[in-house]
């Protein structure tokens, strides 16, 4: 086991070189886990968003082993042992305000000593007022707050600094929404804040221009090797 998950890490670091993202370095993860307990938001405008993440999960396995992504209960029907194991704790549907998803993750958090716990404050894709499940679940575990996301310009994950939970709600959403606002998401316009301004034509999941010249690479020896 202990083989197969170093092996998957490697390839995974490949998948990610190949189209286009960095790789995370040992500075990102000291302000990743800085705190024992942490409510980390993220900007969610695509269901790209997840599959990068887990491919980040299995390059960084060691590192991302205590973080916790709540993630909407319908995929759990199907895939609920994969996502466990990925961290993923099923949230209440997105129509069921008062689903009791918040006391039941607060409860399921308190069982770990450490956490990272990764959480979409509107819920969805689409763009959506915050709902205030994250300073919920920081207030009730004591945890600090900070934002992380996937800055599709740059390509890479981007973490901010963290800010205390004992500030008030205002404060604390003001101070995240700054954050993310730095963060270029794939879909900016679904989001409920101004996102920086950025190259629209460098916003994309894969960056073409190392998928095109890898493929000129690779080519250019085959060619080498046939004649």
């Amino acid at each position: 086991m202990y083989i197969i998950r170093i092996l998957l890490s490697y390839i995974t670091k490949l998948v990610l070189f190949l189209i286009g993202w960095k790789l995370l370095k040992e500075k990102h993860f000291n302000q990743f886990h800085k705190y024992k307990r942490s409510v980390v938001v993220f900007s969610h405008t695509s269901y790209a968003d997840f599959y990068l993440f887990i491919l980040y999960f299995l390059a960084f396995p060691k590192e991302f082993n205590n973080v916790r992504v709540l993630v909407k209960p319908q995929p759990f029907a199907y895939a609920g042992c994969i996502l466990k194991r990925f961290g993923a704790i099923a949230s209440s549907r997105f129509d069921e305000r008062n689903g009791g998803s918040t006391d039941r993750i607060v409860e399921e958090l308190k069982k770990e000593g450490e956490f990272i716990f990764l959480i979409s404050p509107k819920g969805t894709i689409v763009k959506s007022e915050w709902r205030s499940g994250y300073y919920n679940i920081a207030i009730s575990l004591k945890a600090h707050l900070s934002a992380v996301g996937l800055d599709y310009e740059k390509k890479k994950i981007v973490i901010s600094h963290g800010i205390e939970y004992d500030k008030s709600k205002e404060e604390i959403e003001t101070f995240l929404k700054e954050q993310l606002s730095k963060i270029v998401p794939l879909f900016p316009e679904d989001e409920v804040f101004e996102i920086r301004k950025h190259n629209e034509n460098l916003r994309s999941i894969i960056s073409t221009v190392r998928l095109f010249l890898l493929i000129f690479l690779i080519t250019l020896l085959l060619m080498m090797l046939i004649y």
